[in-house]
């Protein structure tokens, strides 16, 4: 039996027997910030013109998300800067869309909330025809509107439609290559309505998540994880509506395809009297890092302000390990109906959740 890791990563653990095991990932194309960018040739012109909703998805990494606008996904007019719609992680670290037609106010949204450098991150940015709606790895933002601007939704058909000829992953490429990607992309989405939460959780819970899963299919999508570099390898979209193929521009070669930007993760103790094979991709060993409780008088405590958004809904997960589960009752969480003060300003975590003879009530 051999078992295939394969996608994104993973975690292993334990005694596999005899399995054979292969760690055989996708690779990740890195954009150098400089002139590095995916272009549609042919077959965009009107790109979407038709579409007053829709949702733009993606997974991005960078290492400084602060030294200079990003541009992710932009489509324009080729021949200059007047028309278009944009989707930029600026010099701020904060997500935007940036939307502008005629030579007219340029309408700027941006996240409440910053991207982490180093970190793969799922984006989404849709429209339904009103106003803008922005998720940060699965979470809604509060879209907060630029003083040059409104939240007013504007998607493709609020521009002129012979002006939306232009599609460009990694730079905004309208006269000229401006705010290149310095870092990955991969895994663009388009879809021609607005996604609900549910359908971005399922895209933001993995890297080429099966485009089955969600209640509605991307028209176009553009996986970028092929390791050639061709027109119909990179930039092949996949989605349904007529394929736009996009060409890699600048200085993107097999040099560019990151071949160990994701890992498994190999915890704990893993044995196999099989064969271990790392085709492509990274294995890793990597501690969990964790608290250790002495049973006694040791407890955490959580700030009010965090416990006191959490009154009414709130969902919790975690993992816990004991040592002896048969001895003692142990308070795993809690958050009780009554509050108390410690004196210091903090809430105490009262009995909830908790193990008795080794199961969890």
């Amino acid at each position: 039996m051999t078992i295939e890791f394969n996608g994104t990563g993973g975690i292993i653990e334990g005694d596999f027997g005899t399995a054979d095991i292969n760690v055989n990932l996708d690779p990740a194309i890195e954009f150098d910030g400089t002139n590095d960018y995916l272009r549609a040739a042919t077959g965009t012109d009107e790109f979407r013109a038709s579409d007053n909703t829709g949702t733009i998805t993606a997974w991005i990494k960078s290492n400084n998300w602060q030294s200079a606008d990003q541009c992710v996904f932009c489509v324009s007019d080729e021949a200059g800067g007047s028309h278009y719609l944009k989707v930029v992680v600026r010099n701020d670290g904060k997500l935007w869309v940036r939307w502008k037609s005629d030579g007219g106010t340029t309408h700027d949204c941006k996240s409440t909330n910053t991207l982490k450098a180093g970190a793969w991150h799922h984006i989404a940015i849709g429209s339904d025809a009103s106003d803008y709606k922005m998720y940060i790895n699965g979470v809604e933002e509060t879209v907060v509107e630029d003083q040059s601007g409104d939240n007013s939704g504007n998607w493709f058909n609020d521009i002129d439609a012979d002006q939306v000829d232009n599609v460009v992953i990694g730079a905004d490429v309208s006269n000229s290559v401006s705010i290149p990607m310095n870092g990955h992309i991969t895994d663009v989405r388009y879809y021609n309505s607005l996604l609900g939460a549910t359908d971005i959780g399922i895209l933001s819970s993995k890297i080429q998540v099966d485009d089955a899963l969600t209640s509605v299919q991307a028209v176009h999508y553009w996986k970028i994880n092929s390791d050639t570099l061709t027109a119909v390898g990179v930039g092949v979209d996949t989605g349904s509506a007529s394929a736009i193929n996009l060409t890699p521009i600048g200085t993107l070669t097999a040099a560019s395809v990151d071949y160990d930007a994701f890992s498994v993760n190999a915890q704990d103790t893993v044995t196999t009297d099989g064969t271990f094979t790392v085709t492509q991709g990274k294995l890793e060993c990597l501690s969990q890092s964790y608290l250790t409780f002495n049973g006694s008088d040791e407890e955490v405590h959580a700030e009010n302000t965090f416990l006191e958004s959490a009154i009414v809904d709130f969902s919790l997960s975690y993992w816990f390990k004991t040592t002896d589960n048969n001895t003692n009752d142990m308070m795993m969480w809690s958050r009780g109906r009554n509050w108390s003060s410690d004196g210091d300003g903090n809430f105490i975590i009262h009995m909830v959740s908790r193990v008795v003879n080794g199961n969890e009530t």
